[in-house]
C-alpha cells in the first residue's frame, strides 16, 4: 500500500512593499544571509528561497561569502562522513547558513579527486580529523 502524503503546503502569494524591502535589508545586516531565521523571525509571510532571491534582486547579488579555509574543509568532510548532512546541525557549529555549507559540500564532492566517502566512518578518524583541524570531537 502506498502511503498517502499530504498536499504540499504553498505559501500564499505576496507582494512585496518598500517596507518589506527595508525589513529584509535589516534582517540581513542583523542576522547575514541565514535565510531561514530571517523567514521565520522577521518576515514570516515570505518563504527563505523568496527572501534569497529578492536580495539578490535588490542588491544585484548575494552578501559576498566568507571564503572557507582547508582546516574548515577537513572539518566538514569529518562531520558529513560522521553525522550524515544534518546542515541544520552544522550552521552551529561553522557560524555560516545552511544554504552555504550545503553549497561547499557539493563543491568539495564534485572538485575533489578523492571522494569523501572513502574516509572511514569511525569515531577514530573523525576524532584524528578534528584535531588536525584544531577542534575538538563533537
Amino acid at each position: 500500500m502506498v502511503p498517502i502524503r499530504p498536499p504540499k503546503k504553498k505559501m500564499p502569494r505576496h507582494t512585496w512593499t518598500p517596507a518589506d524591502d527595508a525589513a529584509l535589508q535589516g534582517a540581513v545586516a542583523t542576522h547575514g544571509a541565514k535565510w531561514h531565521r530571517i523567514a521565520t523571525t522577521a518576515l514570516p509571510e515570505f518563504s527563505d528561497s523568496a527572501l534569497r532571491n529578492r536580495y539578490r534582486r535588490m542588491t544585484g547579488g548575494p552578501p559576498t561569502p566568507i571564503p572557507w579555509s582547508d582546516a574548515e574543509r577537513r572539518k566538514l568532510i569529518a562531520l558529513v562522513c560522521a553525522l550524515g548532512p544534518c546542515w541544520n546541525g552544522f550552521e552551529s557549529i561553522f557560524a555560516r547558513p545552511r544554504d552555504g555549507i550545503r553549497e561547499e559540500w557539493q563543491w568539495i564532492v564534485r572538485h575533489t579527486p578523492v571522494r569523501p566517502e572513502v574516509y572511514l566512518h569511525t569515531s577514530a578518524a573523525v576524532a584524528n580529523v578534528l584535531a588536525a583541524a584544531g577542534d575538538a570531537a563533537p
